[in-house]
């Protein structure tokens, strides 16, 4: 075996692993970028309404004041919650469906809705990092309160994992200055813990500054941590099925324990197991 030889086998070798190499690489290069799972309406999304009931004065004597109690706290976060969430949540749910088109650096969605009897252009955009992807929502329309026109106003930015079940998210409002930021969340959505929706009052949001929630729903129970602008804890534990309950609060009944019964009656609480 000759040095000719030998130096032909590796020029075929070299060959070889260049044409291989130069394939691998084009193909990398060419693959087609997949669309990350839509943030789902459910990040945004605190149902109370199975302790919040609209029950008849006959349930609002001293025999039902551990669940009147926590019927009127719940009231209070539903509707603290509906002010600041309801539109990201019929934002985010009129995207759900719609086929993303990507423009070379973000997958967009873009749909219209009507709120409030205004129609609102969508404009929800994803940017994959890594292993998170970077969204923000804008929106074009006019808010019915006061006759003022947005365009492109920044609803909410949000990272979220890849799948969308995990996050945070901030979440802005129109004011005669500009944009305000009203509230810092977070969500978590896992078939073993159920929906977990946490979020924060910035301390200048006017009225309800410093307030904050985390809430769960796992199956038919729900759990509601709340505490107040000036403090105070609040949490408030029900099943749904069953409608019984607990409340446990800093300014009610000396912050014991205090639960109802199904027929949302005053009860004695079961022992801590």
């Amino acid at each position: 075996m000759n040095d000719t030889y030998i130096a032909r086998k590796l020029a075929v070798l070299l060959i070889l692993l260049l044409t291989f190499t130069g394939c691998d690489t084009v193909d990398t290069g060419n693959e087609e970028p997949v669309a990350p799972a839509v943030i789902p309406e459910a990040a945004f999304a605190m149902n109370l309404s199975s302790v919040d009931q609209d029950e008849s004065a006959s349930k609002q004597g001293d025999a039902f004041s551990h669940w009147f109690n926590a019927a009127v706290r719940a009231s209070i976060a539903t509707h603290v919650a509906y002010a600041i969430l309801h539109v990201p949540v019929e934002m985010t749910a009129a995207v759900q469906g719609v086929e993303p088109v990507y423009n070379g650096t973000a997958w967009v969605w873009t749909a219209e809705t009507m709120i409030e009897g205004q129609r609102n252009a969508i404009d929800l955009r994803a940017r994959p990092n890594g292993n998170a992807v970077e969204w923000d929502m804008k929106i074009s329309g006019v808010i019915e309160e006061t006759g003022q026109y947005l365009e492109n106003f920044l609803l909410y930015t949000a990272v979220t994992q890849t799948d969308a079940q995990q996050g945070t998210f901030q979440v802005y409002f129109p004011t005669e200055s500009g944009s305000q930021k009203v509230l810092d969340g977070s969500y978590n959505i896992d078939e073993a813990t159920g929906e977990t929706l946490a979020f924060d009052i910035p301390a200048d949001v006017e009225d309800i500054g410093g307030a904050s929630a985390i809430f769960n729903h796992n199956d038919d129970y729900v759990t509601l941590d709340l505490m107040g602008p000036e403090g105070g804890n609040h949490l408030i534990e029900w099943d749904e099925l069953t409608n019984a309950g607990a409340l446990t609060a800093d300014d009610y009944n000396n912050g014991e324990k205090s639960c109802w019964d199904t027929d949302l009656k005053n009860t004695a609480c079961e022992p801590a197991s």
